[in-house]
C-alpha cells in the first residue's frame, strides 16, 4: 500500500485565507475602473438634479475607550463622529465605555477605500493595532 501524505489544514488557517480573499476582493472593487455615467445616449435634455461633491474626504479612525479597549469606525466628519460617541449616540459599543479618545486616524477618497481598511484594521490583533498607533 502507498503512504499518503497530506497536509492537514486547520480550521483557523482556513478562516484567516477566507477573511483575506474577501478582503481582497473589496478592495478589487474599489478599484475598478467604472463606466463614465455622464455620456448620454440619446439626445434628450436631462434635467440636473443635484451635483454631487466627490472631494468629500473619508476617515478610518481608531478610538481608546475608558476601559482600555479600543474601537474601530469610519466617518466623513471626524469632529462631529467622536461627539457623537461620548454623548452616547454613537456605536452601541462605545455607550457603555465613555469618554473616548481618539488615538490614529487615516484620511482615505472614498467609502469604498474606508470600509475596506476600517475592515482591515478591524481584523488586526491589538498589539498590531498599538503597533498602528505608534
Amino acid at each position: 500500500m502507498k503512504k499518503m501524505t497530506e497536509t492537514k489544514i486547520s480550521k483557523v488557517e482556513v478562516k484567516n485565507q477566507k477573511s483575506i480573499k474577501k478582503a481582497n476582493k473589496s478592495i478589487k472593487k474599489c478599484t475598478k475602473s467604472k463606466k463614465n455615467s455622464n455620456v448620454l445616449n440619446s439626445d434628450k435634455p436631462v434635467k440636473v438634479l443635484q451635483e454631487k461633491d466627490f472631494s468629500t474626504k473619508h476617515f478610518v479612525y481608531i478610538l481608546e475607550c475608558s476601559d482600555g479597549t479600543y474601537y474601530t469606525g469610519w466617518t466623513t466628519n471626524l469632529e462631529k463622529r467622536i461627539n457623537a460617541h461620548n454623548t452616547g449616540k454613537g456605536a452601541k459599543y462605545t455607550r457603555g465605555r465613555t469618554p473616548v479618545k481618539m488615538v490614529y486616524f487615516e484620511e482615505l477618497n472614498s467609502k469604498c477605500e474606508a470600509l475596506s481598511r476600517e475592515f482591515a484594521i478591524k481584523k488586526l490583533k491589538r498589539n498590531e493595532k498599538e503597533l498602528l498607533i505608534k
